[in-house]
C-alpha cells in the first residue's frame, strides 16, 4: 500500500476517496430525490459540481503527466504530509456534514452554515488538486 501511495501521491488518494463518496451520493440522490421546494436541494448542486470537478481532474493532463521532481528533505516531507492530512480531514468533515444534513430530515441548519461547509470543502479539494504533483515523495 505504501508503494501505491508513493506512486499516486497522498493528495490523489484523498481526492479518489472524495470522488467515490460523491459518486455513491450521486446514486443515492437519484434513488431518494428531495421534494421540489426543499432548501436542501442546493446541497445536491454542490455535490454534483464537486463530482464533475474531480472527474475532470482525473481525466485531465494534470493527473496523467509525468511526475515532477520528488521531495527528498525529511522535514519538508513531514510538513507536506501533515498539511495534506489536515486539509483532507477538514474537507472530509465538511463533505460528510453536508451529506448528513441532506439525508437526515430532522436536522435543520442555516443556509449560511451550509454555504460555509460548501466553501470549505471546495477550498480543500482545490488545495489538494493544486498541490498533488508537489507532494509526492521518493
Amino acid at each position: 500500500m505504501k508503494n501505491f501511495i508513493k506512486e499516486i501521491g497522498n493528495n490523489n488518494l484523498w481526492l479518489s476517496i472524495y470522488l467515490v463518496i460523491l459518486l455513491v451520493n450521486l446514486f443515492l440522490t437519484m434513488l431518494f430525490p428531495l421534494p421540489q421546494n426543499d432548501l436542501r436541494g442546493g446541497i445536491d448542486i454542490v455535490t454534483r459540481t464537486a463530482t464533475a470537478v474531480l472527474g475532470g481532474y482525473f481525466l485531465s493532463q494534470n493527473f496523467i503527466k509525468k511526475k515532477p521532481e520528488l521531495l527528498t528533505d525529511k522535514g519538508e516531507i513531514m510538513r507536506n504530509a501533515f498539511q495534506t492530512s489536515l486539509v483532507a480531514s477538514v474537507g472530509m468533515f465538511c463533505l460528510l456534514s453536508i451529506m448528513i444534513v441532506r439525508y437526515i430530515k430532522a436536522i435543520e441548519i442555516s443556509i449560511s452554515s451550509i454555504s460555509l461547509l460548501r466553501d470549505s470543502y471546495l477550498a480543500c479539494v482545490a488545495f489538494l488538486m493544486g498541490t498533488a504533483k508537489n507532494n509526492q515523495v521518493e
